[in-house]
């Protein structure tokens, strides 16, 4: 996750506002009732997992400034050991009652993080298709229709590396054990870093409560569904997803 550069931002704006308005469409009730993998779930459990793809996967623009600063400082912590066992004393509590689970639950706070960062990355080569193939006019006056070009000169490799962000995260809501394991370690590390203000800034703390609380909202989405319902419904996600990327791209699917 990288600054955008400011002289393009009001393209890159439009770009996302547009993607964000088609992911929440390609998400509402009607449409996912189009595809068998998502019958055995029911139908306020799909509106809550369309508004959690739209607060933490694709937020408004405001919000995914914050995200990427907060999930880059994160990112970092979470992948460094030294500065973990610096938290330990001050969340003991939690490592206690979760140690042979902590390797596995700072997994998945990284997942969050990751499923969040593919989808900027995929982002940020449509802003960049966008912009050689100056489409600026066109997104102008055609909304999503001006995009297609730049949707289309995706390369596979591209759009895959987002969908494994998205389904993984999915697997991850499998786990229940984890994903209270993975809540209760984020928060508490959220907590002691309050305590050891000189050692972790703000948006530190801030990162760690975030990811823990998009792990509890996800918990919450499918807390009293079989893992076999879970499991096909993120089967169901790449279908949803390849067959809105060939409308929209305006190319058949291979």
């Amino acid at each position: 996750m990288k600054a955008l550069p400011s002289e393009d931002k009001q393209l890159e704006k439009q770009i996302h506002a547009l993607l964000r308005e088609a992911l929440g469409r390609r998400y509402e009730l009607a449409h996912l009732r189009k595809y068998s993998e998502f019958d055995p779930v029911p139908d306020n459990t799909l509106e809550t997992l369309r508004l959690f793809g739209l607060r933490h996967i694709y937020p408004d623009w405001e919000q995914r400034a914050f995200q990427i600063r907060i999930f880059q400082k994160t990112q970092t912590l979470l992948q460094s050991p030294t500065r973990l066992m610096a938290l330990s004393r001050t969340a003991l509590l939690s490592l206690f009652r979760f140690s042979a689970q902590v390797p596995g639950a700072v997994k998945a706070g990284m997942q969050v993080i990751s499923a969040f960062d593919a989808t900027r990355k995929l982002e940020e080569k449509i802003f960049s298709h966008a912009r050689r193939l100056n489409l600026e006019d066109r997104i102008e006056k055609e909304g999503m229709g001006g995009l297609a070009p730049a949707l289309a000169a995706l390369v596979p490799e591209d759009y895959e590396t987002y969908l494994q962000g998205l389904t993984a995260l999915v697997q991850i809501l499998i786990q229940p054990r984890l994903l209270d394991a993975g809540e209760s370690i984020l928060g508490e590390m959220a907590r002691a870093m309050r305590k050891r203000p000189g050692l972790f800034d703000e948006e530190e703390r801030q990162g760690a409560q975030y990811a823990a609380e998009a792990l509890a909202e996800g918990r919450k989405i499918f807390n009293s569904l079989p893992t076999d319902v879970i499991a096909g419904a993120a089967e169901g996600i790449p279908h949803l997803e390849l067959d809105w990327l060939a409308e929209a791209s305006q190319k058949p699917r291979s």
